[in-house]
């Protein structure tokens, strides 16, 4: 996942939703990228291919972001092997359902085409309750750490 800089400062554009299989696996990522720093040193920006700037990590001074789902052609027209993929509907419903901030839908919910692609897009706007989000990442984080430790503990008895 990439979080990239806009040209206004308190956007954010969620990049490469739809590598993730699970809204939460996602969410985790977004997390890591907003909330963990670099090991040493300060946030630095890292150079992004399509010249935008990623995010630091450790910088969490924005209030919006937005993501973005792509239905293909092929896949609205039902090509084998072809069932589209609901990344962001379902990222959005994560959101929704944990209280993380409000999510709007600013495609309406069929979505437009892309005039580039002609695939069917949709895009939401999230306006990030960080407050609500560091603590469900804190739980998420705990929960996981506490279940590593009882499966290392299991098999260093086994």
């Amino acid at each position: 996942m990439d979080l990239l800089n806009v040209a206004c400062c308190g956007v954010r554009e969620i990049n490469r939703l739809s590598s993730y299989d699970e809204p939460k696996a996602a969410l985790k990522a977004f997390c890591d990228w907003v909330y963990v720093k670099p090991p040493s040193g300060p946030p630095r920006p890292i150079e992004n291919p399509n010249n935008g700037v990623l995010a630091p990590k450790g910088n969490a001074r924005f209030r919006y972001a937005f993501f973005t789902q792509a239905t293909y052609q092929w896949q609205e027209r039902g090509e084998v092997g072809s069932r589209p993929r609901y990344y962001g509907v379902d990222f959005a419903a994560f959101i929704k359902e944990h209280e993380l901030g409000q999510v709007v839908i600013a495609t309406g919910k069929r979505g437009v085409r892309n005039p580039n692609t002609e695939n069917l897009l949709k895009m939401w706007v999230w306006t990030v309750d960080h407050y609500a989000l560091q603590a469900w990442y804190k739980n998420a984080t705990r929960r996981r750490k506490k279940t590593d430790s009882k499966s290392t503990s299991v098999n260093l008895e086994a």
